[in-house]
C-alpha cells in the first residue's frame, strides 16, 4: 500500500513538473494561446534579412510576427509577407508598412504606422500599403563612393603639392617678385593711370546723370512720341496687310478676267505687228485700195 502511494506522488510530481516546464516555455516564447490573431499582407522589394518569426511592430510597439514569406507570383521583383498581429491592434486603411530597425545595430522588423485616428479599420486579410525604405547599408554605399572620391582628390592634391611642384611655385614667385621690383615704377604709373581713368569714368557718369536729369521731360516726351509713332506704324501695317489680303482675294476671284484680258492684249499685239509689217511692205495701202499699175519702160 505504501509502495503505491509513493508511485502516485511521484507521478503527480512528474506531471506538475511537466506543466510547469510548459508554462515556462510559453512565458519565454511569448506565446498566448488565449489571444486571437489577424493577418495582413505586405509586399517589399528588399527584405533586409527578415525571416519567418521576425517581429512586427505597430507604431514601434511589438504586436505580432511574420507568419510566412514568399516571392510574389504576379511580380517576382517583390517579396510577399504574411504578418500576424493581435486582434486588438487598430490597423487603419491609411496605415503604412515599412522595413526598418531600432537604431543602427538593431534587428530589422516590419513596422506598421498608426494611421489617422478618423480612418476606418483595415479588414483582416487585406493588403497593407507598403513603402520600401533604403536600409542603412544602401544609404552607406553613396557615402562610401564619396569617401573614395575624397581620397582620390586628396591623393591628387598631395601629388600637386609635391616637392617638385613646390619648387616650381617658389621659382614662379621669385620670378614674379623680381619682375615687380624691376618694373616697380612702370607698375605704379600703370596703377595711377588706371585710377585716373576710373575717376574720369566716374565724372563722365555724373555728367550723364546730370544730362539725363536736366532733359528728363524732353526724353519722356520723345519716348511718348516714339510710342505713339510705333502705335501708328502698327495700325499702318495692319492696314497694308488688309489691302494685300484684299488684292490677293481680288486676284483669285478675277483670275479668269485677267487671263482673258491678257489673251486679248496678246492678240492685239499680234495684229499690230502684222499691220506694221504690212505697211512696211505695201505703204500704198494707206491711201489706195488697190495696188498702182506698173509703169511701162520705153
Amino acid at each position: 500500500m505504501d509502495y503505491r502511494s509513493q508511485e502516485i506522488k511521484a507521478g503527480i510530481m512528474i506531471v506538475a513538473s511537466f506543466l510547469l516546464f510548459l508554462i515556462f516555455l510559453v512565458a519565454i516564447s511569448g506565446l498566448d494561446f488565449l489571444q486571437s490573431k489577424k493577418e495582413y499582407i505586405a509586399r517589399f522589394h528588399y527584405t533586409s534579412g527578415l525571416e519567418v518569426g521576425s517581429i512586427v511592430r505597430f507604431g514601434g510597439m511589438e504586436v505580432g510576427t511574420i507568419k510566412a514569406m514568399r516571392i510574389f507570383e504576379e511580380d517576382d521583383s517583390k517579396i510577399e509577407f504574411i504578418v500576424e498581429v493581435d486582434e486588438s491592434i487598430p490597423v487603419k486603411t491609411n496605415s503604412e508598412a515599412i522595413v526598418t530597425s531600432i537604431g543602427i545595430m538593431g534587428e530589422y522588423h516590419i513596422n506598421i504606422s498608426t494611421g489617422h485616428p478618423d480612418s476606418a479599420l483595415l479588414p483582416p486579410g487585406s493588403i497593407l500599403k507598403s513603402k520600401d525604405v533604403p536600409s542603412i547599408t544602401q544609404l552607406m554605399e553613396p557615402i562610401g563612393q564619396i569617401a573614395d572620391q575624397v581620397n582620390t582628390t586628396l591623393v591628387d592634391l598631395q601629388e600637386f603639392l609635391g616637392s617638385e611642384n613646390q619648387q616650381q611655385f617658389q621659382s614662379i614667385l621669385a620670378n614674379l617678385n623680381t619682375m615687380l621690383e624691376a618694373n616697380q615704377e612702370s607698375v605704379a604709373l600703370m596703377v595711377e593711370n588706371l585710377n585716373q581713368a576710373i575717376e574720369s569714368m566716374n565724372r563722365m557718369g555724373g555728367k550723364v546723370d546730370q544730362l539725363l536729369a536736366a532733359n528728363e521731360a524732353s526724353i519722356s516726351g520723345s519716348v511718348k512720341n516714339l510710342e505713339a509713332t510705333l502705335e501708328q506704324t502698327k495700325v499702318l501695317l495692319k492696314t497694308i496687310d488688309k489691302i494685300m489680303l484684299d488684292l490677293d482675294r481680288m486676284v483669285l476671284t478675277k483670275s479668269d478676267n485677267f487671263n482673258q484680258i491678257m489673251d486679248n492684249l496678246s492678240q492685239t499685239s499680234n495684229h499690230l505687228e502684222e499691220f506694221s509689217r504690212s505697211i512696211k511692205e505695201r505703204p500704198w495701202q494707206l491711201i489706195r485700195k488697190s495696188a498702182p499699175k506698173e509703169r511701162k519702160i520705153d
